[in-house]
């Protein structure tokens, strides 16, 4: 599997992940008691932060990040923008984790569990419009 591949695969890894938790954060009230679900939340939650920031560090350091760099020069720039995300998600990431573990009233957690996930899946919408510019070539072949 190329790396391209590879990246594209650990997208779809990351946005299983982002369904589960949304999911659980979108839960009417009720269908599960609120302990249980404050403690699904929590590990869930836990459990993307792990793979996210593990995604995030591959990506820059062996990931795509530097062949993009060696392919396409004129997009240092647009790089720059995803690595300082990254950034700004590790950041909004501790955050939450933090407020979940300080009990908060659970729409105030769910509000926000989404408005960050909102921000990954941006994030990765940018990330994999990237790819498919540098790594797919419709060469005009006219197949």
């Amino acid at each position: 599997m190329s790396g391209y591949e590879t990246t594209l695969a650990e997208h779809e890894d990351l946005l299983r992940r982002y369904d589960r938790l949304y999911v659980l954060a979108s839960a009417e009230r009720g269908v599960v008691p609120e302990p249980r679900l404050r403690q699904l939340l929590e590990r869930e939650l836990e459990g993307f932060q792990r793979f996210l920031l593990a995604h995030m560090r591959a990506e820059e350091e062996g990931g795509y990040f530097p062949e993009v760099a060696q392919r396409r020069p004129t997009l240092t720039p647009k790089l720059s923008t995803l690595k300082e995300d990254h950034g700004r998600i590790r950041r909004e990431l501790e955050l939450l984790l933090s407020q979940a573990r300080e009990t908060p009233p659970l729409a105030d957690l769910t509000r926000s569990i989404k408005k960050v996930l909102h921000h990954v899946r941006a994030h990765e919408h940018a990330e994999t419009a990237l790819l498919q510019r540098v790594f797919t070539n419709d060469l005009g072949a006219g197949d």
